[in-house]
């Protein structure tokens, strides 16, 4: 049995911290509660300490702020959450959630319920509707804003999700988003504390400015390189982006050894969320024929990725034309509607001969520049420091032409201008 930390972010909630606490301090499951308190002018922290909670204090303003520092701070991996206005919390709540999260493999078990008190506008009239057109796969979760759910901690970035009051929708979002199941738990009747008007107008403004932020990032990506390096040294920005933002990366590498495949892996330590696959050819032979090409193609079946990035078609490098010509026989097999949405050929030694490489498509990665570097320093057997100041070189050079510090540059091919090959009768 796993043991489980009780997260509860708490905002002058002196009247019913100890119940809470006291409650599920009697589950076997539980092995520590952490009340993260969020600027109180109550005895909420005083409270919490006196019946043997860990008390983390927040002082960043937010739902979001403090809820993530409790789960930061929790020493498990798996994580119950539970809002600290809660007036008959249920010990039994913890081992029905962990049953279910166990019957059904799940990795995120939400809860739902009665309470004739609340007619829980946000949900209802936002939270709903938001995901029903958005996110239409996770329409049977019955109360996406449940504040009371199990969940593993280990499957996101949780440092870079939101900080406000739609952390809780973030969190069953991007569990869905990255392929893990969700499952749900009906609980009877809960009563919590109603909120004032203005504080549901607050709340759904930040559900709304959400989904608008989070969809810019709801895209698959499958990157096929030739060296295990490339993907770091070219597109090392986006990936983090995209990875840091919760979403499924994936990343095929052609050729490789036992020591660079032993570095790409590495990769996977800072984002978990990153998929790798080896074609395990070896470096400098002709590995363009049917058997790769077909191993393409039904990784694209697999992942149906909407953005597809792979190296130039006139790149100067054997190994880097080669992947494009088997991205272009693998993409030439398929019918229309199983084609990524983009087809992005990515930067290469020739930036600077336009005649060449011609960008148009700029991302910026200012933020992200930082995790660009460290990907790079996993590859030891490389000359680090030459990738280094080469990729913060073209990268800034891409950031003065697209308005922003630093810029990973892109060049979209419209590949379904390509003439299908007619077979002779």
């Amino acid at each position: 049995m796993e043991k489980i930390s009780i997260v509860i972010p708490a905002l002058n909630e002196e009247k019913t911290i100890a119940k809470i606490i006291n409650e599920f301090k009697k589950s076997k499951y539980v092995s520590e509660i952490i009340v993260v308190d969020n600027n109180s002018s109550d005895n909420t922290a005083k409270i919490s300490k006196e019946n043997n909670a860990k008390v983390v204090f927040c002082k960043d303003i937010g739902f979001g702020y403090a809820l993530k520092k409790g789960i930061l701070k929790a020493s498990n991996r798996l994580i119950f959450k539970i809002d600290a206005d809660i007036r008959n919390p249920n010990k039994e709540w913890v081992e029905n959630l962990y049953n279910n999260m166990i019957l059904e493999e799940s990795s995120l078990v939400k809860t739902y319920w009665d309470n004739k008190e609340d007619s829980m506008p946000v949900t209802n009239l936002v939270a709903k509707p938001l995901i029903q057109y958005n996110y239409p796969e996770l329409k049977y979760i019955k109360m996406p804003l449940s504040g009371i759910y199990l969940f593993d901690k280990s499957l996101l970035n949780i440092e870079h999700m939101q900080n406000t009051f739609a952390l809780d929708l973030d969190i069953l979002i991007s569990i869905k988003r990255l392929g893990y199941k969700v499952s749900q738990v009906y609980l009877g009747t809960v009563y919590d504390t109603l909120k004032p008007v203005l504080n549901y107008i607050n709340m759904s403004y930040e559900l709304i400015s959400f989904i608008d932020y989070k969809k810019k990032f709801d895209k698959s990506i499958l990157l096929f390189l030739a060296h295990p390096d490339d993907a770091e040294i070219w597109c090392g920005g986006l990936i983090s982006k995209y990875s840091l933002n919760n979403n499924r990366v994936n990343i095929l590498i052609a050729t490789s050894d036992k020591k660079r495949k032993h570095e790409s892996l590495k990769t996977k330590k800072l984002f978990p969320n990153i998929e790798l696959y080896f074609m395990d050819n070896n470096e400098l032979t002709n590995f363009y024929n049917k058997e790769n090409i077909d191993f393409l193609y039904n990784l694209i079946m697999k992942v149906q990725p909407n953005i597809l990035i792979t190296h130039h078609k006139d790149d100067i490098h054997i190994d880097h034309k080669i992947c494009f010509d088997i991205v272009s026989s693998a993409l030439l097999k398929m019918k229309r509607l199983h084609l990524p949405d983009k087809l992005l050929m990515s930067n290469s030694y020739f930036q600077q001969n336009h005649s060449v490489f011609n960008p148009n498509i700029y991302i910026d990665i200012t933020d992200f520049m930082d995790m660009k570097l460290k990907l790079i320093e996993n590859f030891e057997s490389q000359d680090v420091e030459y990738w280094k100041n080469m990729v913060t070189k073209i990268d800034s050079l891409n950031g003065l032409k697209s308005s922003v510090k630093f810029a990973e540059a892109y060049e979209e091919y419209q590949f379904y201008t390509i003439n299908r090959a007619k077979i002779a009768l």
